[in-house]
């Protein structure tokens, strides 16, 4: 029994050391394709592939700042060899020195400013001026979402220990068109089985081996599509051009990367995990240009589901949407405070790093109202549409009806937003 295995086990080396011969010898070849898997963007997935880009592919995250990367921003500064923008903290904490992480996006990363000039860069300072020693561990990530944000958390933030966790998510990312059809949720396991390393030696294998050519060139001609299949796919690719068109509309039928629905699930997922870990959640409702808003009548809605996630679980909520609109309305321009649609300038940095500070002391001096901190002013209530009625009205009163003045459950540091979208004094 054991003489017939070995004979069969010869006699197939021999046969696919013969075929892989005869292949080369007759120059065969049917290379695989290049990557399907779309991780951030066709474009960025170029730049994630060359070992001197700003960012590299991770299995968990997608995509990650490239340690000893040069910063596209702070000329002569790198990402630092941990991965993270700003200067590198040690894993044990000073006693008396209060360690905070700020995760979000490209606006937390401080996309088009000096690190220094980012609000988690002015943070230290801003809780110098409450008594409070602190550093910041920068966990903000270009293109990130709240999704991302959580898998950040789990393999960077974590084992640094903070005592304050600043989520700053949902400014526009969670709202854009699912790439390849795979929301961030789906996209992760996907590409945590691709980057496998089961999955890697087979697609080293795919490339070198001549006899997997052959299999691969069968399977596509029995694959192969027909004309009727090939019109049936092309109509569904501009169904889908047509419909991502769309993609602003509340009610919009196609798939996000991050739904309402899902982005309210991680922010309680990234509650449960920060406070099991002994810190402190502080959320903040991310601003945007109002001609945005206008185009895409969803965004608020994503600000409304931080503010009523916030008055939910007493969370401590800085509205930064209601700061800039209040700015606007008293008279500062949108050039002042940011360098485009989305990315705070310095100034604008200055004024999230000051009042994150305040919600900041509050929380830890848990003063009254400083959990469900202030609510965002005219935002709408998730679910709700854009001027149907249920927005909070910014009359002075607090988004519980209790007078204004001071802090009240649902509310936040920033106070009410103008009455109406500030006048559009230039992109």
């Amino acid at each position: 029994m054991l003489r017939r295995l070995i004979v069969s086990l010869a006699s197939l080396l021999v046969f696919f050391a013969l075929l892989e011969g005869g292949l080369r010898l007759a120059g065969f070849r049917h290379p695989p394709r290049k990557d399907q898997l779309i991780v951030w963007n066709a474009h960025e997935d170029v730049a994630l592939r060359q070992r001197d880009g700003m960012f590299r592919h991770s299995a968990r995250q997608l995509w990650e700042p490239r340690p000893g990367s040069q910063d596209s921003w702070d000329e002569g500064r790198t990402i630092n060899a941990a991965g993270y923008r700003g200067p590198e903290l040690p894993l044990e904490k000073t006693p008396g020195r209060l360690r905070v992480a700020t995760l979000g996006d490209s606006s937390t990363f401080g996309m088009g400013v000096r690190y220094d000039e980012s609000y988690s860069g002015q943070l230290p300072a801003a809780l110098a001026a409450h008594g409070i020693d602190a550093e910041v561990l920068c966990g903000g990530v270009i293109g990130f979402t709240i999704r991302q944000g959580l898998e950040r958390y789990d393999e960077l933030i974590r084992p640094y220990d903070p005592d304050v966790v600043v989520c700053a998510f949902g400014a526009v990312n969670e709202h854009l068109p699912a790439v390849g059809g795979l929301p961030d949720e789906e996209k992760i396991g996907v590409n945590e089985a691709y980057r496998s390393e089961a999955a890697r030696f087979y697609r080293r294998m795919r490339k070198q081996v001549r006899a997997l050519h052959l299999f691969a060139w069968v399977g596509d001609r029995l694959q192969a599509e027909s004309e009727e299949q090939r019109v049936a796919r092309l109509r569904e690719e501009k169904r889908l051009h047509e419909l991502n068109k769309r993609v602003g509309e509340a009610d919009w039928e196609g798939q996000r990367r991050v739904s309402l629905d899902e982005f309210t699930a991680n922010l309680e997922r990234l509650r449960q995990r920060v406070e099991a870990d002994g810190a402190t959640l502080v959320v903040v409702s991310m601003p945007r240009h109002p001609d945005c808003e206008r185009d895409a009548p969803v965004l608020p809605l994503y600000n409304a589901a931080v503010r009523d996630f916030a008055g939910e679980h007493d969370v401590p909520l800085l509205s930064a949407r209601g700061l800039i609109r209040k700015q606007l309305a008293q008279g500062a321009t949108w050039e002042e405070l940011f360098v485009d649609f989305y990315h705070p300038s310095p100034r604008g940095h200055a004024l999230l790093a000051d009042k994150l500070a305040n919600v900041i002391a509050r929380a830890l001096a848990g003063s009254p109202g400083d959990g469900p901190a202030q609510g965002d002013g005219r935002e709408p209530r998730a679910g709700s549409a854009p001027g149907d009625g249920t927005e909070d009205e910014a009359d002075g009163a607090n988004a519980d009806g209790t007078p204004g003045g001071h802090p009240g459950p649902g509310q936040d540091e920033a106070g009410g937003e103008a009455d109406g979208p500030p006048a559009r004094d230039g992109r």
